[in-house]
């Protein structure tokens, strides 16, 4: 794991960092990180001390499915677009430094439609990150700990 700072992502020290990461070459609908947003601005509202880390691969793919009309996609970038508070890193980061986000992170969140294993979700229990997650899917074959909200 690379260890990951909130110093070098310009947060600051004492916010409450809630984090989700997806691949856009996957389903936006499926990944469902409009939810996420949902749910992070519903329980923080404009709380200056919180932040959402979306850290997305292939982004481009969702900006152009937007261009194309998906729904989903364009309500991401409208929520991107709307939400300071929302940190969007689209840079390729190596599987370390991705490690290394999640256990940066407060909270891992997952509002997930469906999902196969769930990768990121078990990396965030091994390391000790606490895990919201939907209650559907693979995640319910292969995860059950304390520090998980399903």
């Amino acid at each position: 794991m690379e260890p990951v700072t909130r110093e070098e992502l310009g947060i600051p020290e004492g916010a409450f960092v809630v984090h989700f990461s997806f691949d856009a070459n996957s389903s936006v609908a499926r990944k469902n990180p409009n939810a996420a947003l949902d749910a992070f601005f519903q329980a923080f509202a404009d709380d200056p001390d919180a932040f959402f880390v979306l850290k997305i691969r292939n982004y481009q793919q969702a900006e152009s499915l937007a261009r194309q009309g998906d729904p989903h996609a364009r309500g991401l970038l409208r929520r991107l677009s709307e939400r300071p508070a929302v940190m969007l890193i689209s840079d390729d980061w190596d599987y370390p430094k991705c490690l290394g986000l999640i256990s940066m992170a407060d909270c891992y969140l997952s509002l997930h439609r469906s999902e196969g294993f769930g990768y990121t979700m078990a990396e965030a229990v091994k390391l000790g990150t606490p895990l919201v997650a939907t209650r559907y899917s693979g995640i319910t074959d292969s995860i059950e700990d304390d520090c998980v909200r399903l």
